[in-house]
């Protein structure tokens, strides 16, 4: 028996079809093909009434979001970087007036290649540390190359 779910292939269908008109039943052509007699009867009634053994193309989703939204998350996330996806769906329910799910608004970062990451956060240097840093860098400003050959970097 076939997995549950598998769609079966065409060339398989087809043969199905000249099984059934050879005058086979369901479950001889089942046993043939190692398929299910019930996948074999939806196959052949699909057939009978249709006329062929085709998928019918499937509806896509129409989207709520336009390419200007769209661009307007992934400027919401790379200008705030901290900002939730539920935050930014907030935001452009407040300016333009559509509602979207917080996982809309990650689908979106994800297909910008904006994945879920925590940006480094950088730490905040006082006032008396940054004279200190400037101090330091101007004292060995002037070094010569054979003072930076001794010193171990680790």
């Amino acid at each position: 028996m076939a997995l549950k779910n598998k769609e079966i292939s065409l060339d398989m269908r087809k043969h199905i079809t000249e099984l059934h008109k050879e005058g086979k039943s369901f479950r001889e052509i089942g046993k043939i093909l190692k398929l299910s007699f019930t996948t074999v009867g939806y196959i052949v009634k699909k057939y009978l009434e249709t006329g062929n053994v085709e998928n019918k193309p499937r509806p896509s989703g129409l989207s709520k979001l336009t390419s200007r939204a769209k661009l307007m998350f992934v400027r919401s996330a790379t200008n705030k970087p901290m900002t939730s996806a539920q935050n930014i769906a907030n935001e452009l329910l407040s300016s333009c007036n559509v509602s979207v799910s917080a996982q809309i608004v990650r689908k979106v970062l994800h297909s910008a290649s904006l994945k879920a990451r925590t940006p480094r956060k950088k730490l905040y240097i006082s006032e008396v540390n940054r004279k200190r840093r400037l101090k330091f860098a101007m004292k060995y400003k002037n070094k010569p190359m054979d003072f930076w050959k001794k010193v171990i970097f680790s």
